[in-house]
């Protein structure tokens, strides 16, 4: 048995169907477009350094690799908070979740599987 088969990649047992339509398209597009200026930074590191370069490394650079690592111990520690708080009430307190949503995202996932099954 081939790797390919009819467009259905069979990789231990999970299959994963190609569809290249144009959803997946622009989506990929919308991707290229966001990653773009990555590949431009990417480029600027080969060049030697110029004087706006070494004007950021000088005076500015520490500042700001402090001030991202406070946002990020911040964005941490709010959020650990937030779902403390929300595990405690809903698992000590009784209140009731709506699942509404989660039993969607069940059904929708069902459902893709039987389309990738068949």
């Amino acid at each position: 048995m081939g790797l390919f088969k009819k467009g259905v990649m069979d990789m231990n047992r999970i299959k994963i169907k190609f569809n290249f339509n144009v959803w997946s398209t622009v989506s990929f597009f919308i991707v290229f477009i966001i990653i773009l200026p990555n590949f431009e930074i990417i480029l600027k590191l080969i060049t030697p350094a110029n004087e706006n370069w070494k004007h950021i490394t000088q005076f500015m650079l520490k500042i700001y690799i402090l001030d991202s690592i406070k946002l990020v111990i911040a964005v941490v520690f709010f959020s650990g908070i937030t779902g403390f708080i929300q595990t405690f009430l809903r698992n000590n307190a009784g209140i009731k979740v709506n699942q509404k949503f989660f039993n969607i995202m069940n059904v929708c996932y069902k459902i893709k599987m039987q389309q990738v099954a068949t």
